[in-house]
């Protein structure tokens, strides 16, 4: 709305407002934190920003986007569509995107360093063939937290940006296997865009400090992606780093005095912490959960089950119990592999998108996600199971052999959980009025949907993709299983269901693992 708009526009202006002005000379640089809810819009926030700090003349803007190619290559696309104005896989002709289709002027298209590609990060591929000037236009690069892309980004830099030699460079630290600072770039501001600055970023080892003068330790050694992004800064005497983050526990707990000779400054937010306001249309904790009060939870909505046939009585055994290994095989009985609260979650799940379907949403994306553990192995023998299960389904459903007891358990769900589910919300008035639909046309959907309904695993070593954008016409109608992939940043479109083990104490993993947080119109 036009209302969000606009509060996106001043609150971009603010914090570009507590950054340094680009076109000032002499060294500066600024550290801040901006700060919303899980899935609140953070990314449509740092794009703003990114289109504003591009007009205000900063040359050279980073986007730290996250530490797997999925996310990186999401957060590309949003760019493309935000920022760019042209998707970066197609090279001739420019193929506009976004803004593109709203400004043709070419001319004015920023410059792109990656790509979309699930291939497309920074690499030495890219660095070999890039050349840089200080020109008019900026420069974008979308890059993984990955030791060896921040390597070549930094190596590229030194070599190929960097125009001034540092005084104070020591040469006696030639071990030191990352690539050192040994020059400046005075003639270009650089912007550093941290995305999810609480993950990864923050250097988890302790820095000494003199106790009598208080000065740190400049010989300490910080975690590799801490020292690769503070030595980026470092690389340029105009610099700005703004960490966006909705948990931001470890971001204020950095020593705000710690310093190295190599990489500057530690990454504490010293100049500003900005909090970004929920929009009214936002679904986050508190309107899901309710807010706790003496006697119970109040105002809690009704769409959350509690599920507890994962585990047996033991704690120690059953399907997926709290604590197992990476060769855990999941097993609920002799005759069925998944348990019977997860089956019912995929059957709710089906339902669901064949309700969508009767409301003329059939070409928008709908997904299910499945959390239940972090190690691959067990995710993969996770996929084969559902898979087994949606398969048994659609043999049933679509050929119609032996189906009336899944057609009766899907009728009792609809009638006993869907129906007065979707009263009471309609009552609190949460959903907009309408007519439902009655079981005998929801029948009719289900082969369809059945049809349409992919199983895939979202890890690091599977080959799946949420590729969304190219589902575009038809929609995906997908059930995503993962772990730490799915847990933190990444954006499930059009999210129906979530079956989701709380197997972390971790209150940022928590909050970061609910996906299904942000805006459900």
């Amino acid at each position: 709305s036009w209302k969000a708009v606009d509060a996106l526009d001043t609150s971009t202006d603010k914090v570009l407002g507590m950054l340094e002005d680009p076109r000032r000379h002499g060294p500066w640089d600024r550290r801040g934190l901006v700060v919303g809810h899980v899935q609140s819009g953070k990314t449509g926030h740092y794009t703003g920003l990114v289109c504003k700090a591009a007009d205000a003349q900063y040359k050279v803007i980073i986007v730290l986007a996250g530490l797997h190619n999925n996310l990186r290559s999401q957060t590309q696309i949003r760019l493309e569509e935000g920022f760019l104005g042209y998707d970066t896989s197609v090279r001739d002709p420019l193929r506009p995107v976004g803004v593109g289709e709203i400004d043709t002027d070419q001319a004015i298209f920023p410059n792109c360093a990656t790509t979309r590609l699930n291939t497309g990060d920074f690499g030495k591929k890219v660095a070999k063939h890039l050349a840089i000037s200080p020109e008019q236009r900026p420069w974008l690069f979308v890059v993984k937290k990955n030791k060896s892309v921040l390597s070549e980004l930094l190596r590229w830099i030194q070599n190929h940006v960097a125009d001034t030699q540092r005084p104070d460079d020591d040469a006696a630290a030639d071990n030191d296997p990352l690539p050192r600072v040994r020059k400046v770039v005075t003639k270009l501001p650089l912007l550093i865009i941290d995305d999810e600055a609480d993950h990864a970023s923050v250097d988890t080892q302790e820095q000494d400090f003199d106790p009598d003068t208080g000065k740190p330790d400049d010989e300490h050694n910080p975690t590799v992606i801490n020292k690769l992004i503070r030595r980026i800064l470092h690389s340029f005497s105009r610099s700005a780093y703004v960490g966006y983050t909705a948990t931001p526990f470890a971001n204020i707990f950095i020593h705000e005095r710690g310093e190295t000779r190599q990489e500057g400054p530690d990454l504490f937010p010293a100049a500003f912490i900005h909090n970004l306001a929920a929009p009214s249309n936002y679904v986050g904790p508190a309107t899901l959960f309710g807010t706790a009060s003496a006697q119970n939870r109040q105002s809690a909505l009704p769409l959350v089950h509690e599920v507890s046939d994962y585990i047996k009585a033991d704690g120690e055994s059953g399907w997926m119990p709290q604590k197992h290994s990476n060769g855990h095989v999941p097993r609920w009985s002799a005759e069925e592999s998944l348990p019977p609260s997860l089956r019912e979650a995929i059957e709710s799940f089906v339902l669901a998108c064949a309700a969508r379907v009767l409301r003329g949403q059939a070409r928008e994306h709908s997904s299910m996600l499945v959390h239940v553990t972090r190690f691959t192995l067990v995710q993969n023998e996770v996929h084969a199971q559902i898979d087994e299960y949606v398969r048994h389904l659609k043999q049933r459903l679509i050929r119609q052999i032996d189906d009336q007891p899944i057609l009766n358990r899907l009728k009792h769900l609809w009638i006993t959980d869907f129906l007065p589910t979707t009263a009471q919300l309609r009552e609190q008035g949460l959903i907009s009025p309408g007519e439902d639909a009655t079981w005998d046309e929801l029948m009719t959907a289900l082969p369809e949907v059945l049809q349409d309904i992919e199983v895939r695993t979202i890890n690091g070593t599977a080959k799946d993709v949420l590729d969304y954008a190219e589902n575009e016409a038809k929609g995906l109608k997908v059930i995503a299983i993962g772990g730490d992939k799915l847990a933190r940043g990444l954006t499930l479109e059009g999210l129906c269901t979530s079956y989701f083990l709380r197997a972390s104490k971790m209150y940022d993993t928590l909050m970061q693992m609910g996906r299904w947080f942000g805006y459900r119109p």
